[in-house]
């Protein structure tokens, strides 16, 4: 693929996982600098993230594709070229990549995030370009990074954090809060039994879930949102294996197997716990509600 456009346009090129007040601060200079040279701003990105391509992983992506190409877009009207990423391209160098997907007659610049690498050869020294004939005429410019509490606001980052369940901080370098959606599936209706009902999500197992506790959410169903409770773990009481991600909706009592919900996380409110028994759980959790209204 090369790209074809018929006005003159610039380029920004990344992963763009989470699409961060980082990514939207890079789209931002970069949209002040096409327009210094009068060209329209094209933002070019990879699907799927290279890493489910060189190193398939669960618990890593911020954004799924399609999501991410909303968060993208916004309110800007911005023109998003989606290179679909495959082992042959991973097999390009740096150059090879921008000669043969990017360079065109109307390419004016190429604006670079300060910790982009392309390529094979992980290449980044843009100063390397402006001694090869075919970019003569066109401008390079690294972008530096948004600084946010000391700290170079990245996807890594903001993983990191969300991993760690600090939720607010994370929610910060995103400019907005976390989501995850999925179709509530059957569990083992033990929330049920014990009289608090639970939604227990089936998720992109490639997203990133945040650390295992129990937190304060908001949850959408249909066009409604309601407070929640979500508990993401291996619910030691019970003793299971696998890690569930299951939520309490406040005032809510629909069955609503197999329908879509998204989670949003507000706050970490204590770690996941192994309790003496059944009724000290419930007990618990009537706790974790009277906490989420009050924060409603």
């Amino acid at each position: 693929m090369t790209i074809n456009n018929q006005k003159n346009f610039s380029i920004v090129i990344g992963n763009f996982d989470g699409c961060h007040l980082g990514h939207q601060y890079y789209i931002e200079t970069a949209t002040r600098e096409a327009n210094k040279i009068d060209c329209e701003l094209l933002v070019l990105t990879f699907s799927p993230h290279p890493v489910m391509v060189l190193k398939p992983q669960q618990n890593y992506l911020l954004s799924v594709p399609s999501d991410k190409l909303i968060e993208l877009k916004g309110n800007r009207n911005l023109k998003v070229i989606e290179i679909e990423f495959t082992r042959d391209l991973s097999n390009l160098t740096g150059i090879d990549f921008l000669k043969r997907h990017v360079l065109s007659p109307n390419l004016k610049a190429i604006f670079w995030g300060h910790d982009l690498k392309i390529g094979m050869d992980r290449f980044s020294d843009v100063d390397v370009l402006k001694n090869d004939d075919a970019f003569r005429n066109i401008i390079f410019k690294k972008l530096d990074p948004l600084i946010m509490n000391g700290q170079k606001v990245c996807s890594s980052l903001i993983r990191q954090k969300l991993s760690e369940g600090l939720i607010e901080e994370a929610n910060l370098y995103l400019g907005r809060k976390y989501k995850i959606s999925g179709n509530v599936m059957r569990g083992f209706g033990r929330g049920a039994q014990i009289g608090i009902r639970t939604a227990n999500l089936d998720f992109d197992k490639s997203r990133l879930i945040p650390g295992r506790g129990v937190y304060l959410t908001k949850t959408q169903y249909g066009d409604e949102v309601y407070a929640s409770v979500t508990n993401i773990g291996f619910n030691p009481t019970f003793g299971l294996e696998s890690l569930s991600l299951e939520t309490h909706l406040l005032d809510f009592d629909k069955l609503i197997y197999g329908e879509k919900i998204e989670i949003s996380f507000l706050l970490k409110i204590r770690d996941e716990k192994k309790f003496a028994s059944v009724p000290d759980l419930v007990e618990q959790i009537k706790k974790d509600v009277i906490m989420a209204k009050n924060h409603v």
